[in-house]
This record gives C-alpha cells, sequence and structure tokens, in this order.
C-alpha cells in the first residue's frame, strides 16, 4: 500500500489519503523504473506553503521496493536534489479524495504590525537558540510537532492545536478564532511581568494557521525562529532571509497577519 501525505500546512495535520489499487500499481511501476526520482523525506526546502508529497509504503509493496534497493518512506517534490518529473506532482494530487483537500491548498500545489518594545519592557523574554534546533528536529519526532508546538516551546508529540488542550479547539480558520484558542491555553495579550516566551501568529485565509517565536538575537539583531509543520524547526523566512519581524518576513501564502502573544506557561500547559 502507498500512503499519501500532502505536506503543505504548518499548524493543522496535512491531508492524507491511500492509492486505491490500480494506481498503486502504476506509481510502483514508475517508482522501480525511476521514472520518478525521490529524496529524503527530510530533503525539504521548509518553505511555508506546499512542500511536496511524502509517500510512505508498507506491505508487500514495502518488500517490492525494499527488494530493489528503493527507500520505502520518500518526499516526491521538483527541484530538490533530483529533478523529478512534475507530472508526478500533479497525478499524485489528482489521486487524493476531493474532500480532504481545501481549494487553497490545490492551487498552492499546482503552482502587520511589528513588535511592541513597551511590552517586552515588563517582560523577562525566554529566549532559546536562534541556530541550535536539536531539541526540535530529531528524526524520532520531528513530524509529530508544528509551529504551535514550537511556539509553545513545548514538544508534545501530538501536533499541538490552538485550544485543543483547553477544552475547546478554535471553530474556523481566522484572526478572531485562533486568537481565542491561544489565549484559552494561557496566551495573553500583554505581559504582566516576569518569564515569557514572545510569539505571534498569520494565517492562511481560510486554510491554515502559522506561529514563530522570538529566540536569541544575532549579529546585535531581533531573531524570530518557527517550524513549519512537521518539517525541521528553523531561523528564516520563504526567500531564506533571517527573520527580524515576523509581521514583516516572507510568509507565503499566510498573509493575514494575527497578533503577538506573550506565553509563561503557568495557567495552561495543555496545548496539545
Amino acid at each position: 500500500m502507498f500512503e499519501v501525505e500532502l505536506d503543505i500546512f504548518s499548524g493543522r495535520p496535512n491531508p492524507r489519503w491511500s492509492l486505491d489499487p490500480t494506481e498503486e500499481r502504476e506509481f510502483l511501476t514508475r517508482i522501480l523504473d525511476r521514472s520518478v526520482p525521490v529524496v529524503g523525506v527530510m530533503d525539504t526546502d521548509g518553505y511555508l506553503g506546499y512542500r511536496g508529497f511524502i509517500v510512505t509504503a508498507t506491505g508487500a509493496t514495502a518488500q517490492a521496493l525494499q527488494a530493489q534497493g528503493r527507500p520505502t518512506s520518500f518526499r516526491v517534490r521538483d527541484g530538490l536534489r533530483a529533478q523529478i518529473d512534475l507530472s508526478a506532482e500533479s497525478w499524485l494530487l489528482a489521486t487524493a479524495i476531493p474532500d480532504s483537500i481545501p481549494g487553497h491548498a490545490v492551487s498552492a500545489a499546482k503552482t502587520g504590525t511589528s513588535s511592541s518594545a513597551d511590552a517586552l519592557a515588563k517582560c523577562r523574554p525566554h529566549m532559546t537558540s536562534t541556530t541550535d534546533f536539536d531539541k526540535w528536529n530529531n528524526p524520532a519526532w520531528v513530524g509529530r510537532n508544528n509551529c504551535y508546538n514550537y511556539a509553545s516551546n513545548w514538544r508534545t508529540d501530538t501536533f499541538a492545536q490552538p485550544g485543543r488542550g483547553a477544552g475547546e479547539m478554535y471553530h474556523s480558520i481566522t484572526v478572531d478564532e485562533i486568537w481565542a484558542a491561544a489565549k484559552r491555553d494561557g496566551y495573553t495579550d500583554e505581559c504582566a511581568g516576569g518569564l515569557s516566551i514572545y510569539v505571534g501568529f498569520a494565517i492562511w485565509p481560510g486554510t491554515d494557521y502559522h506561529w514563530w517565536r522570538r529566540t536569541k538575537p544575532m549579529d546585535g539583531e531581533e531573531r524570530w525562529c518557527h517550524k513549519p509543520g512537521g518539517t525541521p524547526a528553523r531561523n528564516y523566512d520563504s526567500s531564506g532571509h533571517y527573520i527580524t519581524d515576523p509581521s514583516k518576513a516572507d510568509r507565503g501564502g499566510y498573509t493575514i497577519w494575527g497578533h503577538f502573544m506573550f506565553y509563561t506557561g503557568k495557567k495552561n500547559k495543555s496545548v496539545i
């Protein structure tokens, strides 16, 4: 069996589906004759938005791949280490269950407020490394934690969703809904003092959300880092630039800026 994941979201779980027997035979043939070059699952540009497909083989299909020295889990995306037949990406998209992928996501696959110095002055910011992401990027759990886990600086291995741990998750992908759900998890608009994490979020209209967290300064400049979905945490935006202010960074399809917020972790540690 082939299980396919469209790697496109940052906060929400990615759409997943299985190929039917006819599709499975066709795709297996293309993989075995190497007409579809593949790259490692962690070989990704890490951009916000469309990052290709992650394909995992199980059962007899996995055995057939192993017998020919081919990987059983891989990424299909043009422009990485190998030049991948673009038709493979279009073909995989066409195998999806139509209702499982929002229209905005299909289009992506086919083709601001500044930091508040006054607010920060009330806090002692808790800032982790801007360059060392070993805690997050271990292959054993990198795919089980998302941008909200990273923003909260808490690895739960549950792909955390705003409000879920507090008993009421967001009801739609809007600034107000994500903002309210985060507040239920213990985030606040202003820092009341003490040690706090400083974060911010943005919205891909009607489709997904994404969070950033302030980390240690580098070369005297403010730095923010983030973790796009199940991909590794990083310190650069979708243009490859260091992030000094997420509200002004290249955010891909996450065009609506939400809010900067604070989190102490004291009220509610249930960001699951």
